[in-house]
């Protein structure tokens, strides 16, 4: 007995057929379109006149200045290992937490202003330890 194609077969297949469109149609639309493609050397933003290239030389430390720049950084962690403990505790809330001076002071039982005073000593001495090294 030969077997026919039944309705539900037809739906069945119309229905896959139906899906494959769909999802053809949605990859399409997902693809970025070749219009929109940008060329490396065109501006960023179109209006300053540099190029992604000539932004990410820019951006590129040379092998000399990152060695300078490590050698400041350990420098400026020698000079900190050096101050006394409050001292360190007014650089890291300072500067690392970012507590105004009040907060500071209200946090540390001192007044704003020996507050402001230990912070510019602070840094003035730093400031001298890392012109004298370098």
């Amino acid at each position: 007995m030969r077997r026919g194609v039944t309705h539900s077969d037809c739906c069945a297949s119309w229905r896959s057929s139906e899906l494959l469109m769909r999802i053809d149609t949605t990859s399409a639309q997902k693809k970025r379109s070749a219009a929109r493609e940008v060329s490396m050397d065109a501006p960023a933003g179109g209006s300053d006149g540099f190029g992604f290239v000539d932004l990410l030389v820019a951006s590129i430390t040379s092998p000399s200045q990152a060695f300078s720049h490590d050698q400041k950084e350990f420098r400026l962690q020698q000079a900190i290992a050096e101050l006394n403990d409050e001292q360190k505790e007014i650089l890291r809330l300072r500067f690392v937490e970012g507590l105004p001076t009040k907060d500071i002071a209200d946090q540390m039982g001192k007044s704003d202003g020996a507050i402001r005073v230990m912070l510019t000593r602070t840094v003035a001495q730093l400031q001298e330890v890392l012109t004298v090294a370098g």
